[in-house]
């Protein structure tokens, strides 16, 4: 179709008669048996191959308001109400934005007969204010009749996107808030004396364990969403379990018991990432310490093995098995709402980006003991 637009189209322009729309959209029906497209839990599409659409399920009809027979023929951007759509007399797909679309990019590989998934980022203009969402998309082709059509299936994920930019802004604003406050506490520290010395030290306590926990869930959110950058460094196995050792004996989670790094430990070196395994480390060292009572012993070590190095936290209490079953689960914990991230991330951290193992065991007359195994080097 030959437009008067001043635009190069990114994807062909151009409309099927309505009858052939309403034969696609009849064959397309033919998928709708006992309404099985409707019972799915995502927005559902088939789209022939001018982008139009054929067949969609209430889903997509309940996300923009219209009845589902209102949107034959419609193409995607139009249907959620994309304020590029009116750029062309084509619609959507034709105009110099539709190149950065991760819905065209979709709707393009399937058409080319591939699999894709895309994401979209939309802003609409069809409502009353204008707004915007993040879409999802995935395209595969399908053939009915001899006759080739793309089965598309779209997810709303708007608000984890949402969760994902304000998470970034709190870790970035308050990690420079308490880093701002350790810092001050601790030319405070320098300059006092007398009473005032002791009060600060425990001020500059307390704001480097702040700083401290906002950095292990600014990681650990890192890690969830698959964004950490390892950085391998060549690293003595001891130097590890002396620094938690030190950290720790200055804690109030270690008052009145024993933290003790095995005096056997060796003494060698390997390549890992120093961050994440003191990370690692320290939230086993903490659980033992939590589970430990007054004058129980914590029992850090680590030794060479073929091919590798291995840590081990050791405390004396012995687990029930409704917590062993679970220890590993995400959110599960013995200590109440909110909790539970401990072992969940040690793993998450040791087994995804380490290239590690984290076993545990716990037994009449052994304990519990938890396994770091770790190759070599990273490479």
């Amino acid at each position: 179709m030959q437009t008067n637009s001043p635009f190069a189209p990114f994807l062909p322009g151009g409309r099927a008669p309505m009858d052939t729309l309403r034969r696609q959209a009849e064959l397309a029906g033919t998928l709708n048996a006992s309404g099985v497209l409707d019972l799915l839990p995502v927005i559902v599409m088939v789209l022939n191959q001018g982008r139009e659409i054929v067949l969609a399920n209430q889903n997509l009809a309940r996300l923009v308001g219209r009845p589902a027979a209102s949107l034959l023929g419609q193409r995607v951007g139009e249907v959620l109400g994309c304020d590029h759509r009116r750029a062309t007399p084509d619609g959507c797909g034709v105009t110099p934005f539709c190149c950065h679309c991760g819905a065209a990019q979709a709707i393009l590989k399937g058409l080319a007969g591939g699999q894709d998934v895309q994401e979209c980022r939309i802003t609409r203009d069809d409502r009353e204010v204008m707004d915007a969402a993040n879409y999802q998309f995935f395209s595969t082709p399908l053939t009915l009749a001899g006759e080739s059509f793309l089965f598309v299936t779209m997810l709303d994920v708007s608000f984890e996107k949402r969760v994902q930019l304000f998470e970034r802004i709190f870790y970035h604003d308050v990690l420079d808030t308490s880093s701002g406050i350790h810092g001050l506490c601790g030319l405070l520290a320098g300059q006092v004396s007398g009473d005032l010395r002791d009060d600060t030290e425990i001020l500059l306590g307390a704001s480097s364990r702040l700083v401290d926990q906002v950095l292990a869930q600014k990681q650990f959110s890192a890690a969830e969403s698959r964004e950490v950058e390892v950085q391998p460094v060549k690293l003595g196995t001891r130097l590890i379990l002396l620094e938690l050792a030190d950290f720790f004996r200055r804690q109030g989670v270690a008052a009145g018991k024993h933290l003790v790094v095995h005096p056997e430990s060796a003494d060698g070196y390997f390549e890992t990432d120093k961050n994440l395994l003191y990370r690692i480390m320290a939230n086993l060292t903490k659980n033992a310490l939590e589970a430990s009572g007054q004058g129980e012993t914590v029992t850090l070590s680590c030794g060479l093995r073929p091919g590798g190095v291995f840590y081990r936290v050791h405390n004396s209490g012995v687990m029930e098995d409704a917590v062993r079953l679970q220890l590993f689960t995400r959110f599960f914990s013995t200590k109440g709402q909110g909790r539970g991230l401990g072992t969940y991330s040690a793993r998450l951290l040791t087994e995804e980006y380490l290239r590690g193992r984290l076993e545990m065991r716990s037994e009449a007359g052994v304990g519990t003991e938890f396994t770091v195994t770790l190759p070599e080097r990273l490479g």
